[in-house]
């Protein structure tokens, strides 16, 4: 019978070079799976950063779609909606910036610019309310400022208040620099009020305030086609004007009180028609 003979190369290396080989191989794939997953992860970032947003808003019992368009270190650009079949929240741009003070710290933002941002709110007669955003807005609340805080700015943004007596609803730009507001316009669109006082038929308005030399400096204007008011001396009134101004507006806080004081300030009111409800009824 012959004996096959030997052949070395088929037995596994032994010694310390065999096992050198073992690790470079194990080592190996274990590279390869690590650029593999860190690919994967770096594919699938957008996901799961929605994901985690997501989920931590549901945790407050808030239902939530978020986009991320561009994440990186520096920030993320996203589009946001909260709330359920009518958004609370939404942007259409939600463009925040992050910095860093060193490369292993928790990074701070920077900068946030919403476009095109919608809130709705209600308001009862005595509280105003941001729906299923409340206790976020209660728990922010409640927390001492930290800083100055980032640098907001609004673009095209519109706000809504709804209430028993009508819907309010306002076309908003604004800034916030330093945890200060430093400028805001406003435009109210045309709407009806019917309320227990008087009602009105109001063409629009418009209210503007600026930062000037750390004070505030303020206006305002409304218009109304119609008025009537319904207590005491019930009268009737047609296409009122009504606009203020306040410059110089100050604040300080001291043992949880606001004191306000002001420069200056005007108001001026004007009706083509005043009449009672009285004289209204026997013409």
């Amino acid at each position: 019978m012959n004996a096959k003979p030997f052949d070395n190369s088929e037995q596994p290396p032994h010694g310390p070079g065999g096992r050198r080989f073992r690790a470079w191989k194990l080592l190996a794939v274990f590279c390869l799976l690590l650029i593999v997953g860190t690919g994967a992860l770096v594919a699938e970032r957008k996901p799961i950063a929605a994901f985690l947003v997501q989920s931590y808003l549901l945790r407050h019992g808030i239902v939530s779609t978020v986009e991320f368009d561009r994440l990186a270190r520096g920030g993320f650009i996203a589009r946001v909606k909260v709330g359920g079949e009518r958004p609370e929240f939404s942007a259409d741009i939600f463009d925040v910036t992050l910095s860093y003070d060193g490369i292993f710290t928790i990074p701070t933002v920077g900068t946030v610019r919403l476009g095109r941002p919608v809130l709705h709110t209600t308001y009862d007669g005595e509280r105003l309310s941001f729906g299923s955003l409340q206790p976020l807005v209660v728990e922010a609340l409640a927390k001492e400022p930290e800083g100055p805080g980032p640098s907001v700015t609004v673009e095209n943004g519109t706000f809504v208040v709804s209430a028993p007596e009508g819907t309010l609803q306002f076309a908003v730009d604004g800034a916030i620099a330093g945890g200060a507001l430093t400028s805001l316009s406003a435009k109210l669109s045309p709407t009806q009020w019917r309320g227990p006082l008087f009602d009105a038929d109001v063409a629009g308005g418009e209210f503007s305030a600026k930062l000037n030399n750390g004070a505030l400096d303020s206006s305002a204007r409304v218009v109304l086609r119609n008025a009537a008011w319904k207590q005491n001396m019930p009268a009737q009134l047609r296409d009122v004007s009504v606009s203020a101004e306040i410059k110089g507006v100050q604040w300080r806080k001291a043992n949880d009180q606001i004191s306000f004081s002001a420069a200056s300030g005007t108001l001026a009111a004007r009706s083509a028609m005043l009449q009672s409800a009285k004289a209204a009824t026997e013409d």
